[in-house]
Order: structure tokens, then sequence, then C-alpha cells
């Protein structure tokens, strides 16, 4: 599959008409594939070390970029305008002759490249221990007043003012200071990180990775069931929501295997 390489950037903004446009870039059917791996919220590319070193060397070209959620940046920026901004990769990608390109994460990360892969032209998604669901956070009273507050001031020109809004770290509480319309753009039920409208829309294969001992997973009825594609796959590995991933790279190559990849 060529040179291996194992790539940890950072992401940096780019247009922002997405998420209504589609890129359409034709893949050189027989070029390496190229995975793009995306972190956890409050976490960062250095997380996702081993499972990238496993994937690269065995002859993916693999791209850990830090992203706007990650622990150092703390969601400097909306969701939408973050993740077009892996288009820039995506197409860099193409042109060093990747034949496929297929996004993945972790955590938060898997549902942030699950609702991209639903956007965007690449061949494919997997996704390690996914979470943030909002609808459930929406049912915490703290974070039910922040989204409240954030959607009325979207509108307004305080959608621009930093403030003080609820979040959680696992199940711990943990304020957030940020703007109404980057705390809206993660936490609207009816936004981009809304699991099974992103599932039920997108068209290419997916794998959904769980842990045996998370506890926190949701099953295959919440977003697994919603995919159309008959290659995706949902696979149980040993590990909790964390240690999950010390058992993800081999359930990646075994199923990009199925897809000739």
């Amino acid at each position: 599959m060529g040179i291996a390489r194992l790539i940890i950037r950072s992401v940096v903004a780019a247009s922002a008409a997405w998420p209504f446009a589609v890129l359409e870039t034709a893949a050189a059917q027989g070029g390496p594939t190229a995975l793009i791996i995306l972190h956890d919220r409050y976490a960062s590319p250095d997380m996702l070390a081993t499972m990238g070193g496993s994937l690269s060397s065995a002859g993916y070209r693999v791209t850990v970029p830090e992203m706007c959620w990650s622990e150092r940046r703390r969601m400097d920026d909306d969701l939408a305008t973050c993740l077009v901004a892996l288009d820039k990769i995506v197409e860099n990608l193409r042109r060093g002759g990747a034949g496929a390109v297929f996004v993945g994460g972790h955590g938060f990360g898997a549902n942030a490249a699950l609702a991209y892969a639903a956007r965007r032209k690449v061949e494919g998604a997997f996704g390690v221990s996914m979470s943030h669901y909002p609808d459930m956070l929406a049912q915490r009273p703290d974070i039910a007043a922040s989204l409240e507050e954030a959607l009325a001031a979207l509108r307004t020109p305080r959608s621009e003012q930093a403030a003080t809004f609820a979040d959680i770290d696992g199940r711990k509480p943990m304020p957030i200071r940020t703007t109404a319309r980057i705390y809206a753009s993660y936490f609207d039920p009816a936004g981009l990180t809304n699991v099974v409208e992103n599932a039920s829309r997108l068209e290419t294969p997916m794998l959904w990775i769980v842990g045996a001992s998370d506890t926190s997973q949701r099953g295959r009825a919440y977003g697994f069931q919603q995919l159309r594609h008959p290659r995706s796959a949902y696979v149980t590995v040993n590990g909790d929501g964390r240690s999950a991933l010390g058992s993800s790279a081999g359930a990646v190559m075994d199923w990009l295997r199925t897809l000739g990849r």
C-alpha cells in the first residue's frame, strides 16, 4: 500500500460553506489507502499514537490531526468550520496518490468522523467508542439550560460573546468558556452531532467498534441500524471506552480487507 506515514498536524479553519456543499473528488483506485483518525474531545492526537502506529506499520497512510475540540484548543471554533478544514487533508491525500480515504475517530472523534463522512466524498468511516449524544446530554438540567441560553442568543449580538456554559467530561461537570454559536454547534440535538441523523444519511460503509465493558454505548439500535451500506459492520472488542483503542487497530484492518483495502 505504499510508504506508511503517521502525520500529526494542527487543522486550520477553511470555508464556512460546509455542510451544505458536497466535495466530489475522484479517487485513484490503485493507490494506497489513507486513514484520517480524529481524537476524542478534550484529548490530543497523542492518545491515538498506538492505534495510528499499528495501522501505519501495516501500510496504511495515517493522518492524526489536532482538532478544535482538543484538550489544548477546547472548542475554540464551531464544529462545521472545524470539520470543513479536513477537506484540505483529503485533497492532499488524493493528490498524493491515495486510492481511498477513510475517516475514523475515537469517542467524540467517532461522532465527528460520521458527521463528516455523511456529507463528504470519502470511501467510508470507522468509529471506536462513539460518544457525545446531544439528545441525551440535553436531558441534563444544567446542559439543557445552557443550550436554551445558547440557542436564544444565536440571532443576537450575544452569539459571539464569550460566556460560561455547562459541559461534562465523562460524568464529571466541567463548565466551558466559549460563545453561544460554538456551544450550540456541539450540543444542539438538531445539529451536526446527531448520530442517528448522520447514520441515516451516510452512503458509504462504516465500521462501528464498541468495547465489551463500555457501559456508555447505546447498542446497535442507536445509529448502527440506521446505516444503509451492506458492508457496514458492528464489532465488539475487549476494553472500555478508552482501552478499546488497544484492540481496535486489528478490527479496522480486518474490516478494510473485506473492502479490498
